[in-house]
């Protein structure tokens, strides 16, 4: 606003308005910036989240092979010590889960 008694000149007005011209440019790169940067956040996090589930089902089944080798070595252990007590004249057996899938018709 001008002050009362005084005009505002062309000149005034259009440094104002280059002014805020100026600070609306400012403002629009911003706000574009803070969206990149969201994008490249939920881009981030998704990647993550995927890297997170490959490293779980990769750490799961890894596990799922230890365990069947160690029951693989356990029953192994088993088997060797029920044939040394039969060759020695004991009754031995080693109990297992059930091989068979056949079912009940």
């Amino acid at each position: 606003m001008a002050l009362p008694g005084k005009q505002t000149s062309r000149a005034d007005l259009l440094e104002r308005l280059a002014t805020v011209m100026q600070a609306s440019r400012a403002i629009r790169s911003q706000v574009a910036l803070s969206i990149c940067e969201s994008s490249e956040m939920r881009l981030a996090s998704r990647q993550r989240r995927v890297d997170t589930f490959r490293t779980t089902a990769v750490s799961a089944a890894s596990r799922r092979k230890l365990r069947v080798r160690k029951t693989q070595r356990v029953r192994g252990i088993a088997d060797a010590i029920a044939e040394i007590l039969s060759s020695k004249g004991y009754a031995a057996f080693v109990v297992g889960q059930p091989q068979d899938t056949a079912s009940i018709q």
